[in-house]
């Protein structure tokens, strides 16, 4: 099921409430991904649990194996009796819970699923009650018709039918899949398994809740394996609800989310997905079951184009009882089988043009866990920064539009404004110091170096250019991928360029090769105001480098540091304690990557002076990764293929440290990405391979690091990742040894010896598509 904005307390009320029942006792357990959204939702979460007394664990994980072999070690009644509040942060709400976590989940256990990554998966939105996933407003209002559709093809319920049994609080959970088939949704990431219904009755420690009676229609004796009845009256009525024939297959995608644009789905390309996703030996073709439906028919009906592939076998749904007041109504078309049909088939359309629609981001889990926080009444600046981090992580990282980015911004600027008032009030400070609780600066004014005091948070319209506060203007510029590509960097024309721009805008070399903050002042007071007239002159677009932003002060030295800067730090410093050798020589070393890159970073967002290592440690990954994106568009390393392109990197000299993680190896393909743009040639997404080293317990193994990137051909545009189907396609057709186990679908390790015949399949799936 999901809960809406107004029921996010509903659901912490409930993890309270089953703490309390077990005082002292572990009652939660909180699952995070790697990314930093992730890290700051789970610190937001975690104030709330340690305010409330409630002891909770946590536990990193970077893939689904790690994330299955960690629960089942947790949540067996031996180790954890009391554990009923699960948590998952970024780490699973793209595929169905109960296939990641199998027979672990207990009749009592609840699972909570805050997750950034579209599409979700829609087994835990409307099929498993014991799931509750956080919805941003992007379920309730984009998923109507996939809803609709997932009834349908599970459970038999028409849109009527579903309407009404839905409560008025909680939306969204309709029922538990009688016939354990797998969703779309779900089934393209992992392996589809059987399920089993779970009774959320049978719990006697939790209180009973609305959305634990939610049925949907479904009657009480089911549980007693009676058998229902169905005379083709409801299959005249779901003819009637959905229309004619025509209407129900033509029923168009919903309106991408504002962070997207609309992206054409090509069907035919992945009508093979999940061919062997259902190992059930008891089931029976649809077409019998029409043909049950339907005895005067002379002959089966044509195949249907199937969800799965056709020559899986499809599990016998149990049919409905009619109520007694209901009276037949007349059926459209061809009657009530052909009606059933016809609607069958535009909703099996519906769920697999759902589910191959490609990737792409929403709302920032930590957004939505500060919201939560809100409507506690708990909010306060610290968990307002924790906010803008994780929303600034994903503008860092180009997973959202600019103008989504700018959104949330104004919105989380109006709470940090209302927090700063009220803070302002209870303390009865001063005038001055209020003041300098937040303020909205302009570029200038920040240029000039004037600072407020400890704890100050700030919205400024500010240059996107990677930690230019903690480094020179040079280097920065240098280093942010926009400029570097609209200049050539790379090239010797490219560095007189930029320091022709640097004799126009009146800064000396001996300037603007010194620290930003040791610049004169009187230079920084005119910076902005001259950037923005003579940057033209060499191409460079000031509106594009400018941004709203957030920046505050740390309390060690004062120092200001913008949301972006501790991104790249916490970025930074999970890269190199993930490849200690503490790590590296642990029993399990991938969940000790995970844990020592976690608390690395929590560490950082806890203590300033490890914040301020974490940006020293940036600076030089940050630099190295822009001329490894330099040197290979100089050497035209970036093959064509039909569908793609793609770069496969063996020697990354300096960069070696920032390309051991997805997060750098992203970095590096948005560089390319720019460096494309510039020449016209983003109609294409972009695979970016980079030549690993990974310890496996047999010895060392030779692995490539892919990430695919699909970049708009416009600068603060996205579009939608097609590279998780893909990659998982085009590994079952070769048959490559590879490992496709991350949270990011885009991301996936390949054998070096397998790499090029993985990657020349990849064109054979995204060839014909649209892009």
């Amino acid at each position: 099921m999901y809960l809406t904005l107004d029921h996010y307390e509903d659901a912490y009320d409930r993890i309270r409430d089953t703490a309390n029942q077990f005082p002292g006792t572990e009652t939660v357990l909180i699952f995070v991904g790697p990314e930093v959204d992730a890290v700051c939702a789970c610190l937001l979460l975690v104030t709330q649990l340690r305010a409330d007394w409630i002891a909770h664990k946590i536990e990193p994980v970077a893939t689904y194996t790690a994330l299955a072999s960690a629960a089942t070690a947790m949540l067996s009644a031996a180790a954890a009796p009391h554990l009923h509040s699960l948590v998952l942060i970024n780490c699973g709400g793209i595929v169905a819970i109960r296939d990641v976590l199998d027979d672990l989940l207990m009749p009592h256990h609840r699972v909570y699923v805050v997750e950034s990554r579209r599409p979700l998966a829609l087994d835990n939105l409307f099929g498993d009650e014991a799931v509750m996933v956080l919805d941003d407003g992007h379920v309730a209002k984009d998923l109507v018709d996939e809803k609709d559709a997932y009834l349908l093809v599970q459970f038999g319920i028409d849109a009527g039918a579903a309407s009404d049994s839905s409560g008025d609080g909680e939306s969204g959970s309709d029922g538990e899949s009688v016939d354990g088939k797998e969703s779309d949704a779900s089934a393209h990431h992992r392996p589809s398994k059987k399920r089993r219904r779970t009774d959320t009755n049978d719990d006697p420690t939790l209180p009973l809740d609305s959305d634990r009676e939610i049925t949907l229609g479904l009657d009480d004796d089911d549980d007693d394996g009676d058998s229902r009845t169905d005379d083709g009256d409801d299959a005249e009525d779901e003819d009637d609800q959905n229309g004619n024939g025509s209407d129900a297959e033509n029923r168009h995608m919903p309106e991408p989310p504002p962070n997207q644009q609309r992206t054409k789905l090509s069907r035919d390309i992945f009508s093979t997905l999940d061919a062997s996703d259902s190992d059930d030996d008891d089931t029976v073709p649809i077409t019998t079951l029409l043909e049950a439906m339907d005895p005067s028919a002379e002959s089966a009906p044509p195949p249907l184009p199937p969800l799965h592939d056709a020559a899986t076998p499809r599990r016998k749904r149990k049919r409905r009882h009619r109520s007694p007041g209901r009276t037949r109504k007349p059926s459209r078309g061809s009657g009530g089988a052909g009606g059933r049909r016809m609607a069958l088939r535009a909703a099996e359309s519906t769920l697999n043009a759902y589910s191959t629609q490609g990737m792409w981001t929403g709302t920032a889990a930590s957004y939505c866990m500060y919201q939560l926080i809100v409507h506690l009444g708990r909010a306060t600046l610290d968990s307002a920064w924790l906010a803008i981090i994780g929303v600034t992580a994903q503008a860092v990282g180009q997973e959202v539009a600019r103008e989504r980015y700018e959104e949330l911004v104004l919105e989380l600027d109006a709470q940090v404004a209302n927090l700063a008032t009220a803070a302002a009030v209870a303390t009865t400070t001063t005038s001055a110091s209020s003041n300098e609780t937040t303020a909205t600066v302009d570029l200038q004014s920040l240029l000039s170096g004037g600072v407020g005091l400890p704890g100050t948070v700030a919205r400024v319209t500010d240059w996107w250019l990677p930690l230019y506060r903690h480094w020179t203007l040079y280097d920065s510029m240098m280093a942010a991928p926009e400029i570097s590509a609209r200049i050539s960097a790379w090239t010797d024309g490219g560095v007189s360029r930029l320091r022709f721009l640097f004799a126009k805008l009146g800064v000396a070399v001996d300037e603007y090769a010194k620290p930003f903050t040791h610049m004169d002042r009187a230079v920084k007071a005119t910076l902005g105001r001259e950037f923005a007239t003579q940057a033209p002159v060499i191409g460079i677009d000031p509106s594009l480098l400018e941004r709203t932003a957030f920046t505050r002060v740390t309390a060690a030295g004062g120092i200001v540091v913008a949301a972006a800067d501790v991104v790249y730090a916490l970025e930074a410093l999970a890269s190199t304690s993930a490849s200690s050798h503490t790590a590296a020589e642990a029993t399990d070393p991938a969940s000790a990557r995970a844990a020592s890159a976690f608390y690395a970073q929590v560490d950082a967002l806890q203590d300033d002076v490890q914040l301020l290592a974490g940006i020293e440690r940036a600076k030089p990954m940050v630099a190295a990764v822009q001329v490894l994106a330099g040197t290979l568009v100089q050497r035209r390393a970036v093959k064509t293929l039909r569908g793609l392109r793609y770069v496969l990197v063996r020697d990354v000299g300096d960069a070696a440290g920032a390309l051991t993680s997805p997060w750098g190896v992203r970095m590096l393909a948005i560089a390319l990405a720019a460096a494309l743009r510039e020449i016209g040639r983003a109609e294409l997404p972009l695979v970016v391979g980079v030549l690993q080293q990974q310890q496996q317990p047999q010895g060392s193994e030779e692995l490539y690091l892919l990430v695919g990137h699909a970049f708009a051909s416009q600068e603060g545009k996205v579009r939608r990742n097609p590279f998780g189907i893909a990659f998982q396609l085009a590994a079952q057709a070769t048959n490559t040894r590879h490992s496709h186990d991350a949270f990011d679908p885009a991301v996936v390790w390949v054998v070096k010896d397998d790499v090029t015949e993985f990657v020349e399949q990849l064109q054979v799936h995204l060839g014909a598509a649209p892009f």
